[in-house]
C-alpha cells in the first residue's frame, strides 16, 4: 500500500518523526538513504551537467568547499595554465598580486581563454567539488552506515540502479531528528537494521510539491498502516491519499 500525507511541510519535524515511529515494530528501527554515485558511474549527460553547475558555483563562490579544496582546486589550474603557457605565472610576484590576479580570472569565469582550456578548467574543478564532503556527512553519516548496495529509493518506492548508494542510522530520537533537518528532503525505510537489506522494506520519502511537501509510505506486502499511526495523523489534521 501506497500512502501519501499531504501538506506536512509547515509543521515541526516532530510530527513526522511521530508518522514514522508509530509505522515501526519494536526491532525496527529507521534508516536513511543518501545517494552516493561515484563520478565514474555518472552518465556523460549527467556528467556535463554537474560540471556545468560545479563551475558556475565555483566562479560566484557559493558551493561549501573548504579552504584546503579551495586551494587544492586554484593550484591545479595554475598549473595546467602555466603548462600550457596560457599564464606567466613565472616572473617573480607578490603571492597578493597573484590571488588578486587569480581572483580576476574566476570571476571573469576565464573567459579570456579558449573553449577548450576552460573546459579543461571544468573538469578540475569538478573532480574536487564532486568529491567533497560536507561535515556533515564527514562527520555523522559516514559513522553511521549499514549498506552500500545498489538500491535507490524516491516517492515510488525502492528500486534496483547501476550505481551506489549508502542507507545509514541515526542512533536515537536526537538523531534522527537532525538527520531529518539536514537532509531537507529525507527518505529512508524502516527495517531491522541487524538484518541484511531488505529491498522489501516498508520506506518513507519526503517529496516537494508545488507550494509545500508531502510524505510518501508505501508499506511491506501492501500492510495497511495501524490505527495508532492513523490516530496521529487525524490529530494533526493531515489529508491522506492511498494509492
Amino acid at each position: 500500500m501506497k500512502y501519501i500525507i499531504k501538506d506536512v511541510g509547515f509543521t515541526s519535524l516532530d510530527k513526522e518523526y511521530n508518522i514514522l515511529d508509530s509505522i515501526r515494530k519494536k526491532n525496527e528501527s529507521l534508516v536513511f538513504y543518501r545517494c552516493d554515485t561515484k563520478i565514474h558511474e555518472l552518465s556523460e549527460e549527467a556528467y556535463n551537467n554537474l560540471k556545468e553547475e560545479y563551475f558556475e558555483g565555483y566562479c560566484n563562490d557559493t558551493i561549501g568547499l573548504s579552504l584546503e579544496e579551495h586551494l587544492q582546486i586554484k593550484l591545479l589550474i595554475i598549473n595546467f595554465l602555466v603548462k600550457n603557457k596560457l599564464l606567466q605565472y613565472m616572473r617573480p610576484i607578490g603571492i597578493s598580486q597573484a590571488d588578486e590576479y587569480y581572483k580576476n580570472m574566476v570571476d571573469n569565469c576565464f573567459d579570456m581563454y579558449h573553449y577548450n582550456f576552460v573546459d579543461k578548467i571544468k573538469d578540475i574543478i569538478m573532480n574536487i567539488a564532486y568529491d567533497s564532503e560536507s561535515p556533515y556527512r564527514k562527520n555523522f553519516i559516514n559513522k553511521r552506515i549499514l549498506y552500500h548496495n545498489n538500491y535507490y529509493l524516491d516517492e515510488e518506492g525502492i528500486n534496483k540502479v547501476v550505481f551506489t548508494n549508502i542507507w545509514y542510522m541515526p542512533n536515537d530520537v536526537a538523531e534522527i531528528l537532525y538527520a531529518m533537518k539536514e537532509e531537507a528532503i529525507y527518505s529512508g525505510i524502516i527495517t531491522d537494521s541487524s538484518n541484511p537489506f531488505d529491498y522489501s522494506a516498508t520506506s518513507f520519502c519526503k517529496v516537494e510539491t508545488a507550494d509545500n511537501y508531502d510524505l510518501y509510505i508505501s508499506t511491506k506486502d501492501n500492510e495497511k498502516l495501524n490505527t495508532n499511526t492513523w490516530n496521529i495523523i487525524e490529530a494533526y489534521k493531515w489529508k491522506i491519499l492511498i494509492v
